[in-house]
């Protein structure tokens, strides 16, 4: 049946002829899916006057679900003299569409005029033609509605042809937002006020959210553009209308831009949000080898550099004539029994025996050489030598056997272990001694063993989960300040090795081992066992000729017996062994991450560090801007759940927990909710210490100057006391991390307190008053300590902190050209950077070594970010497991730290948190390097 107009017409009508032509129009149209009235009203309607009359009675749900051109509410406001017994609708076609007046957000008739002067003449327009604008399309009904965006990312059937019908009708159901400036995810986790529904957020914005120049995503600048294009000195109002409206068209920038050659080239959608670096498994491969191949370089080049010279204390140039003047003082109760193995090698045993009648003199010492069945006939000449003991066996023992026959023949509280193709200096014993008589509970001490050229051989050993074994420093420059320091050690080579008797026991090495290799080690490991530690004692010094005493097996015979008895090592000790191999990962943690007064008060309400995050932008081609995350989304941290699942996250990579910021100003606690909801629980399952932030809080932060304090940080009574009361009352949650048994609690910038070591003292003393049986202080290399080196016992400290990327940075030598005008930033390479952080190495005292798995705050300082340029996970990797190498190497037990920064720096673009780029790889790395070096902490 063909439904005229005229059969829609009522000649009895109660509304005027202009208003039933637009309602007839618009039902013969079919811009409303088939069924529509009959769902609403039990029937279909089919004469406009009906239509009118039973939309004036409906919900106000309802009639937009009925008529979604009108928002009743919306065209209301804007008509605040029309009588509410008077219809809307009617009102609309009658006198709002030739006045402009818009019946909804999304329908702004000034500006399809713009767009269209074509289409709308002087007078008003057909009202067939009217609905064949929506119907086919034919003009964007709003700035805030791209037809073209939402043509191409719709989804589902559509319930009308028109476009921005089917938005009003289905909404979210479209599945995508009705403007590419739009982020609604984004928009809802960034302002409380949002609703749920995307549909409606994206609504909340077009009437509230613009007018307050809010971030509704990443791709359009509020702030930015309402200054920068302010007009008489006033900012833009409703700054993302204005673009959309005029400054598009007036070639102005949604975001910060530069021109080049006359072209504006903007931060585009694909700079923004296709950051795509290559993922190939090649191009990681070669990225993380060509990185470690640039840190062993550098290792390479500093052993290079280094100038050899013979460094042996005794040089035999006649043998014969040495040993005829040695002798050595008769003791009738030695203190220090030495044992030398002996088999052939008259010049080397000579050497050896020379330099400890040197150091004898005045020594309650007495040396035993053990002649293993020697065939070269000079080495009877020992046997005249005054106060040496000689044992000669009668058949050939081999190494091992030889030490143990001599063992038991030794009765000094000390023994010394000695190669015989080794030498001491003078001090040697005396220094071994002293580090052994003053600590009982240390049952080996080792010296630094030297090469005869002066390169270092040793400085102590670790020992691999495998049974394989290390030396630490192997060729390396022995003056080097990481060397200096005295640490616990997994073991020290017999080539040099003083051992407690009474912690030994009756036999010294498991006859398993025999004839050689590993004996050693598993002496350590035994004394360690027991609970016994392993000391390696810097300033004594003993030169090792390695390998000469074993020489007489051949290259392949030591190999086999060496891997041979790795694997007796093992059977043994295999689970032992991955005990002491854990290295404990913690990473900063910022607690910035839920709305307080402060942040209220200066930057706006509701602000947090998510408001800085998700409107930054790159600065040039290939910068990774904004960094987002992805599984923990836009978080909250006043949710004691998300702590957890934060921890449960980072256990899963092998990290064992987090250093938390803490922030107090005169006694008043900032951001502090995190640590209060943990105080309250108790029992929540988060790992944690706590970092106090010692500084100013100014402008900086966010680009402005240093001189604008927001908040002043004191170090008087008030501040220490409250301190201290939340670090203890940390301390005593089941989740504190602790070393060797104390808190662990570190303090960012220690320099800026007066009197720090006071300080140190003094909350020594309150964690003592409190029961504790002390506390582990540590300081953060950050600021004006990156460079000053500074011991931490000169402060009051235990340990320091490495906290790059500061004082390491290498600049970048490519150059970038800017999107953005006025780009002040400073760029660096990554790679160059860690390479340096890992030519550094250990300084001379305990510090905790640092890596970062990425560095740009950009979010803060948009035009002066600092960036580390080639920042990728597997780069990361390979700087991860450097550093965790130093931290097995030298540290030991619960000093075995590596800190990282940060676990969610996200404005700094320092985070482990997985992100949409690269999602959980940054905790891949931490996870594979800790696999690959059997380095996971188990507790």
């Amino acid at each position: 049946m063909d439904r005229g107009l005229d059969t829609l017409s009522d000649p009895n009508s109660a509304y005027s002829k202009d208003v039933v032509d637009f309602i007839s129009a618009f039902l013969e149209s079919e811009l409303m899916p088939s069924g529509w009235g009959q769902r609403l009203l039990g029937a279909e309607v089919l004469y406009a006057d009906e239509f009118l009359d039973l939309w004036t009675l409906l919900p106000a749900a309802e009639k937009q679900q009925l008529f979604p051109l009108l928002d009743e509410s919306y065209y209301r406001a804007q008509r605040p003299d029309l009588p509410a017994d008077t219809s809307a609708l009617a009102d609309f076609f009658r006198v709002g569409l030739d006045s402009g007046i818009s019946p909804n957000p999304l329908f702004d008739l000034e500006y399809m005029r713009f767009l269209r002067p074509d289409l709308f003449g002087a007078g008003r327009m057909a009202p067939g033609f009217f609905w064949n604008l929506f119907s086919r399309n034919m003009v964007q009904s709003s700035p805030y509605f791209d037809l073209k965006h939402v043509t191409d990312n719709r989804q589902g059937t559509p319930a009308s042809p028109s476009i921005l019908f089917d938005f009003l009708l289905r909404k979210s159901e479209t599945g995508c937002s009705p403007s590419p400036f739009f982020d609604a995810g984004r928009y809802q986790l960034l302002y409380q006020d949002v609703p749920a529904d995307p549909a409606e957020a994206f609504m909340n914005f077009v009437l509230v959210g613009d007018a307050a120049a809010r971030i509704c995503g990443v791709k359009f600048d509020p702030e930015w553009y309402r200054t920068h294009y302010a007009e008489n000195g006033q900012p833009l109002e409703s700054p993302l209308y204005h673009f959309l409206r005029y400054g598009r068209f007036a070639r102005r920038l949604p975001l910060p831009g530069v021109v080049h050659d006359g072209h504006v080239r903007t931060v585009t959608t694909a700079a923004v949000e296709n950051y795509s670096p290559d993922r190939s498994s090649a191009t990681i491969l070669d990225n993380h080898s060509q990185l470690v191949t640039r840190i062993a370089k550098g290792e390479r080049a500093r052993h290079e550099a280094f100038v050899t010279a013979d460094i042996r204390p005794m040089v035999a140039d006649d043998a014969a004539a040495l040993v005829a003047g040695l002798s050595f003082e008769q003791v009738g109760a030695p203190e220090i029994d030495v044992i030398i193995p002996c088999y052939n090698e008259f010049e080397k045993t000579a050497e050896c025996l020379a330099s400890l009648a040197v150091l004898a003199k005045g020594l309650a010492v007495r040396v035993l050489l053990v002649d293993d069945c020697s065939s070269d006939p000079r080495m009877l000449q020992f046997a005249g030598v005054r106060g040496l003991s000689v044992i000669k066996n009668e058949t050939n023992l081999h190494f091992l056997k030889s030490c143990n026959a001599a063992w038991r023949a030794c009765s000094a509280p000390y023994v010394l272990l000695l190669n015989n193709d080794a030498q001491v200096f003078s001090d040697t014993l005396a220094k071994l001694h002293a580090v052994l008589s003053a600590s009982p509970d240390i049952a080996a001490a080792a010296p630094m063993i030297l090469y005869p050229n002066g390169r270092l051989q040793e400085a102590g050993c670790t020992i691999e989960a495998n049974g394989d074994t290390r030396m630490i420093g192997v060729g390396d420059d022995p003056k080097l300040p990481r060397y200096q320091i005295d640490r616990d050690v997994a073991y020290g080579s017999g080539a040099c090795l003083m051992v407690r008797r009474a912690a030994v026991g009756e036999v010294l090495f498991d006859p398993r081992f025999a004839p050689a290799y590993c004996e050693d080690v598993d002496l350590c490991v035994r004394l360690r066992q027991q609970g016994g530690r392993i000391r390696y004692v810097a300033s004594a010094r003993c030169v090792h000729h390695l390998s000469v005493s074993t020489g007489h097996l051949g290259e392949a015979k030591r190999v086999q017996l060496a891997r041979r008895n790795q694997q007796k090592l093992y059977e043994k000790w295999g689970d032992r062994l991955s005990d002491d191999l854990g290295v404990r990962v913690l990473a900063f943690y910022l607690p910035q991450f839920h709305p307080v007064r402060e942040n209220d008060l200066w930057w706006g309400k509701g602000f947090t560090e998510w408001t800085n995050v998700s409107k930054a932008l790159p600065s040039f081609e290939g910068h990774y801007q904004p960094h987002l995350p992805s599984d923990l989304g836009f978080y909250d941290l006043r949710l004691i759940e998300t702590m957890e699942a934060q921890m449960d996250m980072a256990r899963r990579y092998g990290l064992h927990g987090f250093v938390m910021y803490y922030y107090n100003f005169q006694g008043q606690r900032v951001l502090d909710a995190p640590l209060r909801n943990l105080l309250a629980r108790k029992d929540a399952d988060f790992r944690f210490c706590l970092c106090w932030a010692n500084e100013n809080w100014t402008r900086h932060w966010d680009g402005g100057s240093h001189k604008h304090a927001l908040m002043t940080q004191d170090y008087g009574p008030e501040t220490i006391a409250t301190f201290a009361e939340d670090a203890i009352a940390s301390a005593r949650l089941p989740g504190a991390i602790t070393v060797n048994g104390k808190p662990l609690l570190l303090i960012y910038r220690p320099l800026l307190i007066p009197d720090v070591a006071a300080v140190c003292a003094e909350l020594r003393a309150r964690f003592a008053e409190a029961g504790f049986p002390g506390l582990y202080l540590a300081y953060v290399e950050s600021m004006e300590t990156a460079a000053a080196g500074q011991e931490p016992s000169t402060m009051g400290f235990d340990a320091s902190v490495e906290f790059p990327p500061q004082g390491v940075g290498e600049p970048l030598k490519t150059k970038v050209q800017p999107f953005k005008s006025g780009f002040q930033g400073n760029l660096y390479s990554y790679e160059g950077t860690v390479a340096n952080a890992c030519g550094g190495g250990q300084p001379g005292y305990t510090r905790f070594p640092g890596v970062m798995p990425s560095w740009d705050n950009t979010a803060r300082q948009p035009l002066a970010h600092t960036t580390m340029v080639g920042a990728l996970p597997e780069r990361f990797q390979a700087y991860v497991e450097t550093k965790l190498r130093d931290a097995h190497q030298f540290l030991w037990g619960d000093e075995r730290v590596l800190v990282v920064n940060a676990w969610n720096e996200w404005a700094e673009g320092a985070h482990l948190e997985p992100d949409r780029a690269f999602e959980h790889d940054w905790l891949r790395a931490i996870g594979d390097a800790l696999d690959e070096g059997g380095w996971r902490d188990g507790r």
